[in-house]
């Protein structure tokens, strides 16, 4: 995954694949960036022909319509659990989740109700 963050521009543009080009129009997804970003894409550890993604303020726009995106609501039934003693919703073991945070520059990836913060290169 990559994520293009043009200098002084309110958006950032994300990549998922494996291609290096930072053409706008080899991009998936164009995402506002503010301190409130929070875009969650989920994948599923079985089958790779679908992305979900998630969008809690309404963010996100689907620039890349050729490959199989799916929109789903905020903690989705079908892919998350809630904890009983934290009471915060964890993604399913069938899934992996990557957030993207805070002005699009914050990653957090989450798989077997384990986080990690992923490093920028």
């Amino acid at each position: 995954m990559t994520i293009y963050s043009p200098f002084c521009r309110d958006y950032a543009y994300v990549c998922i694949g494996t291609s290096k080009l930072l053409e706008i129009d080899s991009m998936d997804f164009k995402i506002s960036r503010d301190e409130a970003t929070e875009i969650s894409l989920i994948f599923s550890k079985q089958k790779s022909d679908t992305i979900y993604y998630s969008d809690r303020w309404d963010d996100i726009s689907l620039i890349n319509k050729k490959k199989r995106y799916k929109r789903i609501k905020w903690h989705d039934s079908r892919f998350y659990f809630k904890e009983k003693k934290t009471n915060r919703y964890v993604i399913s073991p069938n899934y992996i989740e990557v957030v993207i945070k805070d002005n699009a520059t914050f990653v957090v990836f989450q798989s077997n109700k384990s986080y990690s913060i992923l490093k920028t290169i």
